[in-house]
């Protein structure tokens, strides 16, 4: 946050030639960056400028400008650029890349293959993605067409998301050329921010959810095969019942805390920008979690799965032994002593392997109640009709 401004970061690249320093230039109305003539002006690296659109009093903008690629250095400005995004990623939701603007040039009249692998790269990371073609002879230039049409159909951006631009006054023997394309790219870096919210916010948040159930799953499966179950085996299983109930309790309520706590980064966030769309608050409820019954890690469950099928065979089978189990002994009550004989005659090796299972099935299961909770917010979000 700069002052009583929002920042938005902004990733622009491209080959040698394409024209980003001129359309940073015509953007913003001042001398951003050298120009040339399809020339290598950009020094190798990546170039950082901050400066402000005289016509938008709400937003700061925050440029990284890529070095042109050059044909023999493909695979190292690819792997830099991504790993760029991937860096800032990591960081605070007003650090992360708003826009990333991949430009090419319609004198080229082609897209490279290496250019569609890189935007899907992107595109797939949930970056909003917007493609400016520049150099075009008019806002429907044939060879600039074709490129869309390559972008769209192979590279996964949307064909609104495609915008050619034209940075000079020219004059053509078919006639003068205007200026034209700012005023779409701007309004596509301020949708883009409002997208990051909508879009990557929930993306990025269920990946760190992914991350931390990972871990745990790791865990559990360590408390498991730390654990003796030579001797008293039912004992030794309801102590371990009770301390992966510990602990997996914890672990819930210190992410739901976490998850909380990113959502509503964004949402503060975005109430600097306007406070029309930012309503919309994300609060995992710990407590309520914690209290569904499908959060309960039952250590005999394999056990007593295993038995029920046996007991209800049995039952099916044998009109008598139905008759006697509904009279003097329940069902439940013969499922549970089935499930005692089982765990003291199986090996200490086989109950270790019977509650890896059940740990993995346990982690799969309480992931989905989590995640659910966290698409309730993602689709009231994915509703917001934007206006710029």
């Amino acid at each position: 946050m700069e002052g009583d401004k929002i920042k938005t970061n902004i990733l622009i690249a491209g080959k040698s030639g394409v024209g980003k320093s001129s359309l940073l230039n015509y953007i913003f109305g001042e001398e951003v960056s050298p120009t040339g003539a399809g020339k290598p002006v950009t020094a190798e690296g990546l170039h950082e400028y901050s400066f402000e659109l005289k016509d938008n009093d709400r937003i700061s903008f925050s440029i990284c400008d890529s070095w042109g690629l050059e044909p023999d250095k493909a695979d190292e400005w690819h792997k830099q650029i991504i790993d760029k995004v991937a860096e800032y990623d990591k960081h605070s939701i007003n650090e992360w890349f708003s826009t990333i603007i991949y430009c090419l040039s319609a004198d080229s009249d082609r897209v490279e293959d290496f250019e569609i692998s890189i935007i899907n790269n992107l595109i797939a990371e949930k970056n909003n993605v917007n493609v400016v073609i520049t150099h075009c002879k008019s806002e429907n230039d044939d060879r600039a067409e074709r490129m869309k049409r390559r972008i769209v159909e192979d590279g996964g951006v949307s064909a609104d998301s495609v915008i050619f631009v034209n940075n000079y006054e020219k004059k053509l023997i078919s006639g003068e050329v205007k200026k034209f394309g700012r005023e779409e790219v701007v309004n596509c870096i301020i949708r883009n921010l409002w997208n990051n919210y909508k879009v990557k916010v929930p993306y990025k948040i269920k990946e760190h959810a992914n991350e931390m159930f990972r871990s745990e799953h790791d865990k559990l499966h360590d408390m498991v095969a730390s654990t003796s179950f030579v001797l008293r085996k039912h004992h030794k299983l309801d102590k371990f019942e009770e301390e992966i109930n510990n602990e997996f309790g914890m672990f819930v309520f210190k992410s739901v805390m976490k998850l909380n706590n990113e959502f509503n980064d964004a949402y503060n966030y975005y109430q600097q920008l306007s406070q029309e769309y930012y309503a919309i608050v994300f609060g995992m409820d710990a407590l309520k979690l914690l209290n569904d019954p499908i959060m309960f890690f039952d250590a005999t469950k394999a056990f007593k799965e295993e038995v029920s099928q046996q007991v209800e065979r049995i039952a099916e089978s044998t009109g008598k032994i139905l008759k006697f189990m509904n009279q003097d002994v329940t069902k439940e009550l013969m499922k549970k002593l089935f499930a005692e004989i089982k765990i003291n005659v199986k090996t200490a090796k086989a109950i270790k392997n019977d509650l890896h299972e059940t740990v993995d099935r346990y982690i799969v299961r309480t992931k989905g109640v989590v995640f659910e909770e966290i698409e309730k917010t993602e689709e009231k979000l994915l509703a917001i009709e934007i206006k710029i």
